[in-house]
């Protein structure tokens, strides 16, 4: 099992390969159309066919939307803020710097549509949007979307495979890292007719004497893919202007953008209407986005009545906010108690850097803050939970000693390892003595290794972590460190991270009830490098490893589960993220013109704006 890294890697590379001459291919490729009745080898693969995605299978059991009304009125207008600096696109697919609304692949009801749609109150379940039906092999060797007669573009033009196709392209050409990295899984694609299209996806396995293994979990990921238009991507090559809107197709369009304010118009004649996943979704006639600099300017014109809604997941924050007086009787406050997936938010250490490839280094500033953590809480308030797992809040963070499983699959890693738990330094003089195992010792009050001190800088996008990295560092000069805190609007700090131009950001790594595909994105050394989602840019054969397997154990729970415990245990090990906090109630609140699907068994995050509804249909 322990060559199994080594024989993968090649064959990945082998596949990529191939894959990439493929798509370079694919805007002048005419696929050979499939015809399903002929018997073929293809055709002999089991397949099975639905409207519905639950977990990796496909079944005919029709789940709409719960967490919204469906019988919410029509019409109004409802404001929003949005705390930012100016934005530089209105491509989501190219740049990041894009206002809310365009797209999200959590929340439908917006400008552009998807293959598929989340449904929101379950992990790992989609349900139709563009696509009607589908058809999937179940080895997951192959996705076939059957598209909806009635699925229009903004212009009126319908949707076609040919839209489906054309999207794929422009993404692999033009997209952002990840979205290239898709490309790369795909094999091949057959435009069957207007309405069909065939996504044939590259095995992730593949031994000598038995059959290709495919990822259980990519065909999920193809269903989410975003459907724009051909005709408009014709005069697009992703560096021409991108403040140009993208045509779309969801309920609403965008009507006007400026550096102030975003405003979407609802589609009157939006194709999907009165299909019921839509239903209760979609319903003020105007969203208006307002954009603000800091936050606490944004709660100020909450507070006048110029924003409809307010949400605040710092309990703490919003305790200071509280305090304002007679509009609170005009105003509806839902405190909700979390209970979902918890993730990592922390200070994300970049390893490439030269200070931060020393482990030891790396586990004495672990030390640093661990030891200090309970002074920390002060400024979180008493609220304020520690994260200990990547994975708080599901089944699979490794939060228990190790399992005899554990310890089996430990010994067939790449690098063994001798100690999975890192040594323990839980006093100034154990973590000082650490240091010096190291080569760094204290000298004029500074931490200094062969005259040189160790500093680095920690950047930040938001006031708050501002205030976090100022404390942390405070505890850092106690021992001898230079941390210096230097907070950038947000558009300069994702270029920062997207060149992994840092030596430490404050990141958060959300999660679903069901990690799977995204743990690659975050964590592997395929994703280290600039434009990749590994922030702390971890080279880490045993991560890799882990994560392979994971993937590989999609269909098998029991070793799911235990490789995600193996690589949250490594991660925890290797300190290349500091963790920091969560809070244990978020807050809801709106002026009472506006409803909002009741809250009370689901966080903010699960019932987005799209789901809330003007009470008047003009605004008071």
């Amino acid at each position: 099992m322990s060559n199994l890294g080594g024989s993968a890697k090649k064959i990945t590379e082998s596949i990529k390969k191939e894959t990439r001459d493929t798509v370079g291919d694919m805007c002048t490729l005419n696929p050979v159309p499939i015809n399903f009745q002929e018997t073929s080898s293809f055709f002999k693969k089991s397949f099975e066919e639905g409207t519905n995605f639950t977990m990796y299978r496909v079944d005919h059991t029709f789940h709409a939307q719960r967490l919204v009304n469906p019988r919410a009125p029509k019409g109004g207008l409802i404001r929003l803020a949005m705390v930012a600096p100016s934005f530089t696109s209105l491509d989501p697919f190219v740049s990041i710097s894009v206002p809310p609304g365009l797209y999200s692949a959590y929340v439908p009801g917006m400008a552009i549509s998807s293959l598929m749609m989340r449904c929101w109150e379950c992990p790992f379940h989609m349900i139709p949007y563009c696509a009607q039906k589908i058809r999937k092999a179940k080895d997951n060797s192959w996705i076939t979307f059957y598209l909806d007669p009635n699925a229009r573009f903004h212009d009126g033009r319908p949707i076609t495979a040919q839209d489906v196709l054309a999207t794929f392209n422009y993404f692999c050409r033009y997209g952002s890292a990840h979205r290239k990295r898709i490309g790369t899984k795909i094999s091949r694609i057959s435009v069957e007719n207007t309405r069909t299209i065939t996504f044939y996806i590259a095995p992730i396995e593949e031994k000598s004497g038995c059959s290709p293994r495919y990822d259980p979990e990519f065909p999920l990921v193809i269903a989410g893919l975003p459907v724009l238009s051909e005709e408009d991507l014709r005069h697009r090559n992703g560096v021409e202007n991108l403040m140009n809107p993208l045509m779309g197709s969801g309920p609403y369009r965008l009507r006007q953008h400026t550096d102030h304010v975003t405003i979407y118009e609802r589609v009157p004649d939006f194709w999907g209407k009165n299909l019921p996943q839509f239903q209760g979704i979609a319903n003020a006639d105007t969203l208006h986005y307002r954009r603000f600099l800091t936050k606490e300017a944004a709660f100020a014109a909450f507070r006048r009545g110029e924003v409809d809604v307010w949400i605040e997941d710092n309990p703490h924050q919003w305790e200071n906010y509280a305090s304002f007086p007679a509009q609170g009787s005009s105003i509806k406050i839902h405190k909700i108690i979390h209970n979902e997936p918890i993730g990592m938010m922390g200070f994300f250490l970049n390893s490439k850097r030269p200070l931060f490839r020393d482990i030891r280094v790396r586990q004495g500033i672990s030390a640093i803050l661990n030891l200090k953590f309970l002074d920390f809480q002060r400024i979180l308030g008493k609220q304020s939970c520690r994260i200990r797992s990547f994975f708080q809040g599901t089944p699979y963070a490794a939060l228990e000693p190790l399992s005899p499983e554990e310890q089996a699959l430990l010994l067939t890693l790449p690098l063994p390892l001798t100690d999975i738990f890192g040594p323990t330094l839980q006093s100034k003089k154990a973590i000082s003595d650490h240091f010096k195992i190291s080569g760094w010792r204290l000298k004029n009050n500074l931490l200094q290794k062969d005259g040189v001190p160790m500093s680095f800088t920690i950047t930040v996008k938001r006031k708050e972590e501002k205030v976090w990295a100022g404390r942390f560092s405070i505890y850092l000069k106690d021992f001898g460190i230079d941390a210096q805190v230097k907070e950038v609007d947000e558009t300069a700090y994702y270029q920062k991270i997207s060149q992994k131009d840092f030596d430490v950001v404050v990141e958060e790594r959300r999660i679903s009830n069901s990690p799977g595909a995204e743990q690659v994105y975050y964590w592997t050394s395929e994703h280290a490098g600039p434009q990749g989602k590994n922030y702390s840019c971890i080279q880490d054969p045993n991560v890799d490893f882990a994560c392979q397997n994971m993937m590989l154990s999609l269909n098998n729970q029991k070793k799911y589960e235990l490789w995600l415990r193996i690589l949250d245990r490594i991660l925890k090990r290797g300190c290349y993220v500091l963790p920091l906090h969560y809070y244990t109630t978020k807050i809801i609140a709106h002026w009472k013109h506006i409803g909002i699907p009741d809250p009370i068994h689901h966080i903010p995050d699960s019932s987005p704006v799209t789901s809330y509804w003007s009470i008047f249909q003009t605004h008071p």
